[in-house]
């Protein structure tokens, strides 16, 4: 019998590198009992239990995702819902489809939610009363504050009821906001090597501008310095396979952070800044300086750069290199040589020529980087040169759009601007980026569409494709309801069998292949007749007709309305784009199984010309290995001849629907591959 491993408090959990790409990683190694710790406690700030939602956008490799996205949760009971995409249209969706109840994010994403919801009400000219509205709400409780904007918890899908925030600087402006609409941000502080948490608040002490408080049995100290110090049980053991780091990390047994802070009078934690030289960008992503300075100082034109973390509005920061250089002309095409060596978020977003001889110096030399920073904000000692972008004057909508993102004038954007090199959008800008598009341009891209380097050019041909092939992707909801389901199998018994029954009686072979399935399933059949989704409607009514979905042709079906609901009403059926944008549809087939639909498509992606099995599109093997439910290959075979390709007149004539025995495709499966397979499965019926 298998036995599980006795595992002791002091025994290694994971092991987690600290950032940075040229400098050298340190691996902080966490134990079972840093983990447990913070979990346990944790409870008093994330309140979930079974019936609780969580929804993840944060990555995994990241501390505060783990205890906040996942540990936690799991420690409760609650069910946790993880989403790639941070479009806030996909972000909402969710949120009202899955009833959220909390969710784990950084500043930069607060942000961009609220700005989406404040955009949404300028549109709908509510700009004045929703400026009242916050006026009023911080002299009210919080449930009449939900009460006074219930309309944006609709769209919030009227279950959320508090927000996790770490990893930046939250604005305490921006916190005020949501506070306002009774949804209260629950803030923390932490690092990796404290498995995440230090400090955090509750839903009953909280602090704007603070961090929260320390939990029992943590202990936090300022040094004389300002330097936030930290003891207790969730504090790591040490960098692995490097004591020296260890050792210069903790003092008297207590672990030195590098953060400076205080205290206040009610235990409260302030946070105001890195001791040392990190760049914490509004991300969430970290940002070691000394990896760009040596890439900078590689270059011929600049004699000497310090990179450093430059204040913008609303307290966020941005890479920014202030240089030394003999021809300030030729340091722009050195930050942009530069930047191609780079990861997105280390890139230089903006750079500084300083007009001295040299820069402040102690007398080991070092460059004085306070000083140089201090002088940067006042606007003293330098001459500011910004990158060189190509120029064209343009009035599209497009142009206008990422000038608004971007903050430049639109004829100061170029097709051949990169997006994040020349124009300093993050990734979280970009998305905020397509956010916009899709609301005034009625175009969804997302964002994984844009190749890493993506210019306004490369922007402009990816909206002409998905324009050029947008088909219709609104997936009503009624459907699927208990009403339509009921409606459909009468008008099933009633009206479509009988005229199948007198126009193609039909053999079924292989039913029995369907009596061990459990569950929703993916049926998958040859295409060669308008007659093709009835007839397999027909057969599968008994077992699974109310609750089985079928693709069809968005741009055939669909681009008539009146036909559209007519087939959504007798088949459930719902539109699938042939070209462009398919990910709307995959999106929906996903939600569909999750709520355990079972669905038909024609991997054919048309009718075939003269009945023969056509290739398929690679589109059924990223379903077949990504939706992990069983795939039912089902052969039809008399139906060309009955409704053939391009004939609107049916011949009566003899059918047979042959089902295939199902299978599973193990996840990891070369969606080609996959393809490839379930082609030769319906081959094999035919034999």
């Amino acid at each position: 019998l298998f036995q599980q491993p006795q595992i002791q408090g002091q025994d290694l959990a994971e092991l987690m590198y600290t950032s940075g790409t040229t400098g050298e990683p340190k691996g902080v190694m966490l134990t079972h009992r840093n983990l447990v710790y913070n979990v346990q406690t944790g409870r008093q700030m994330i309140p979930v239990n079974p019936e609780s939602k969580a929804l993840s956008l944060l990555p995994l490799s990241h501390i505060y995702a783990q205890f906040a996205g996942l540990l936690s949760p799991l420690h409760c009971g609650a069910s946790i819902i993880y989403l790639p995409s941070r479009q806030p249209n996909t972000l909402l969706r969710v949120l009202r489809r899955e009833g959220i109840t909390t969710v784990a994010l950084v500043p930069q994403l607060l942000q961009l939610i609220m700005s989406h919801i404040e955009r949404g009400v300028e549109r709908r000219g509510g700009a004045d009363l929703w400026r009242r509205l916050h006026r009023l709400a911080p002299r009210l409780p919080v449930a009449a504050r939900r009460i006074l904007f219930r309309s944006v918890h609709r769209e919030l899908g009227g279950c959320l009821q508090f927000l996790l925030c770490g990893g930046a600087y939250l604005d305490p402006k921006l916190a005020q906001k949501w506070e306002n609409l009774g949804i209260p941000i629950l803030q923390g502080y932490g690092m990796t090597e404290t498995a995440a948490m230090v400090t955090y608040d509750t839903l009953y002490h909280r602090r704007l501008g603070a961090v929260g408080r320390p939990p029992p049995g943590q202990q936090v100290e300022i040094a004389p310095d300002g330097e936030i110090l930290v003891r207790g049980e969730n504090v790591f053991i040490g960098y692995w396979c490097n004591a020296k780091a260890t050792k210069h990390t903790f003092r008297d047994g207590w672990y030195c952070t590098g953060d400076l802070g205080y205290l206040d009078s009610d235990g409260y934690l302030h946070f105001k800044g890195r001791k040392k030289n990190l760049i914490v960008l509004a991300d969430g992503l970290n940002v070691y300086p000394e990896d760009i300075v040596n890439c900078l100082n590689l270059r011929p034109e600049i004699e000497e750069a310090v990179v450093v973390g430059l204040p913008q509005n609303g307290g966020l920061v941005e890479v920014h290199a202030v240089i030394l250089a003999a021809d300030p002309k030729d340091v722009a095409q050195a930050v942009r040589e530069t930047n191609r060596l780079l990861a997105p978020h280390q890139q230089v977003r903006g750079f500084t020529v300083w007009s001295g001889e040299d820069f402040p110096r102690t007398h080991t030399l070092k460059v004085k980087r306070h000083e140089v920073l201090d002088l940067l904000a006042a606007a003293e000692k330098f001459v500011e040169v910004t990158p060189e972008i190509p120029s064209r004057r343009t009035d599209s909508d497009l142009r206008h759009l990422v000038a608004k993102i971007a903050g430049l004038p639109p004829d100061e954007i170029g097709p051949q601007s990169v997006l994040g090199l020349d124009l300093g959008l993050d990734s979280l800008s970009i998305v905020e980026l397509l956010c916009l598009i899709e609301e005034q341009m009625s175009i969804s891209v997302e964002e994984g569409q844009l190749p890493a380097q993506a210019t306004v050019g490369d922007l402009e041909a990816i909206l002409a494709d998905v324009e050029r092939g947008e088909e219709s992707t609104f997936f009503p909801d009624w459907p699927t309801s208990l009403a339509a389901r009921m409606a459909r199998i009468l008008l099933q018994r009633m009206l479509v069998d009988p005229l199948l029954a007198l126009l193609c009686p039909t053999r079924v072979k292989g039913l029995e292949n369907l009596v061990d399935i459990r569950g929703p399933a993916l049926f998958i059949a040859n295409h060669a007749s308008h007659l093709d989704t009835p007839v397999v409607l027909k057969v599968l009514l008994r077992r699974y007709g109310s609750r089985l979905s079928a693709a069809a042709a968005a741009d055939y079906w669909f681009a008539n309305p009146l036909l559209g609901n007519l087939i959504a009403l007798l088949f459930n059926a719902f539109p699938m784009a042939r070209q462009g944008n398919a990910r709307p549809c995959m999106e929906y087939i996903v939600d569909l199984v999750d709520r355990g639909w079972s669905v038909l498509i024609f991997p054919e992606g048309t009718r075939s010309p003269n009945g023969e099995l056509q290739p398929f599109k690679a589109g059924v093997g990223l379903l077949a290995v990504e939706l992990g439910i069983p795939v039912v290959p089902i052969k039809l075979s008399g139906l060309h001849q009955v409704l053939p390709k391009g004939s609107w007149l049916p011949r009566r004539g003899p059918v047979t629907v042959t089902i295939g025995a199902s299978l599973r495709l193990l996840p990891g499966t070369d969606y080609v591959q996959a393809t490839q397979q379930l082609e030769r499965e319906i081959r094999r019926l035919s034999d």
